[in-house]
């Protein structure tokens, strides 16, 4: 139609619609090879984007592997051995025999003799009196000895708070696996040293009930050797202010 009213209108008319079609065929390839490029750097420009992803995931990686990978620094772990050490000390007082002593065993048989000892042989009341001296102190320094301990360890309360308020520290700042598990152990062995205390305080609450109950008991066992030594009348016996019962002569020396 354009052709047919170009050429009715005058000369030439076929010859300019057949320039402009060509125009409008040269704008349409140009557009489609406009629009293929179009489509292929659009095409590149979402690749290199998914490029630049998996860098960024890969720094991503690296930087996770950096920070799970990497140590604290600085470790507290305290010195529960100088702690320990003073403990044992604090328990040896005077005449206690001290769970911590290196000579435990040999005050133990010095101290206690048992009841056949007191029976075999002639215990009078001054031999009564000195050991009750050491039987009380005993008792007494072992009782001191276990309340010392029991306050040494209330002292050390404020050493221990701060050294569990750091690691809680420590604990929320941790920036990745590594800290953690670091600081974890941390609180680890500080959880054993308390355990070590604790096991202190249980030797020294044995130590003081030991100190006591035996020397009850060696009291209780010196007593009942002099009664028995005194009523059997045995000859050339005697107990104490060298008097001597003796059931066959009802006139003999009593006390």
């Amino acid at each position: 139609m354009l052709v047919s009213g170009s050429a009715s209108a005058g000369g030439g008319g076929l010859a300019g619609g057949a320039t402009e079609i060509t125009q409008l065929a040269n704008n349409v390839e140009l557009g489609a090879i406009f629009g293929e490029e179009a489509q292929q750097v659009a095409q590149q420009a979402q690749q290199l984007a998914h490029e630049i992803q998996m860098i960024q995931n890969q720094l991503n990686m690296y930087q996770n592997l950096l920070d799970n990978t990497s140590n604290l620094g600085s470790f507290i772990w305290g010195n529960v051995f100088s702690d320990l050490q003073a403990l044992a000390s604090a328990v040896q007082q005077g005449n206690a025999i001290a769970y911590s002593a290196s000579n435990m065993n040999a005050l133990w048989q010095q101290r206690y003799q048992g009841y056949s000892n007191y029976l075999a042989k002639t215990y009078g009341p001054g031999n009564f009196q000195s050991d009750y001296r050491h039987w009380y102190s005993t008792q007494r320094d072992g009782l001191h000895g276990a309340l010392r301990s029991a306050n040494l360890q209330s002292q050390q309360f404020a050493t221990e708070e701060a050294t569990l308020n750091t690691l809680e520290n420590m604990s929320q700042t941790a920036s990745g696996r590594m800290q953690a598990i670091q600081v974890g152990n941390q609180i680890a062995m500080q959880q054993v040293r308390q355990s070590q205390k604790l096991r202190e305080l249980v030797m020294a609450q044995i130590q003081a009930q030991t100190n006591y109950l035996a020397s009850e008991a060696e009291k209780d066992a010196a007593n009942q050797a002099r009664n028995e030594k005194f009523f059997s009348g045995a000859s050339g016996v005697t107990v104490g202010n060298e008097a001597q019962y003796n059931p066959g002569n009802l006139s003999g020396t009593n006390p």
